[in-house]
């Protein structure tokens, strides 16, 4: 969906997302709150040191964490997130889910 080259492995990452999600980088910023030319710019380099708040908006936008936006891997945020699932039919199709990427994971 991006026709932007990302510049940073975090680059990479935003890009996959919005693939993924059907989603190109002016819709990301102006759903997550900001600049419609936000996340090209992001994806240029241009913002060098994009604020955490940003970050965090980007990340809850794509569905991951900030940790993941940065470094590729997930944590403890991850048992955030799960918290705020309320429902727990939603949470055992979640974890059934989560399990069967596991066992693809592991067959590949």
């Amino acid at each position: 969906m991006s026709k932007s080259t990302p510049q940073s492995p975090m680059g990479e990452r935003i890009i996959q997302r919005m693939e993924e999600l059907g989603l190109n980088a002016k819709q990301l910023s102006l759903s997550a709150g900001l600049n419609e030319t936000y996340v090209r710019d992001l994806l240029k380099a241009e913002i060098p040191n994009p604020r955490l708040n940003h970050l965090k908006a980007l990340a809850e936008k794509l569905g991951v964490t900030v940790e993941w936006l940065d470094t590729g891997e997930q944590s403890a945020e991850i048992v955030r997130i799960w918290d705020r699932i309320p429902d727990r039919n939603a949470k055992l199709r979640a974890r059934a889910y989560l399990e069967n990427l596991a066992k693809d994971k592991d067959r590949a």
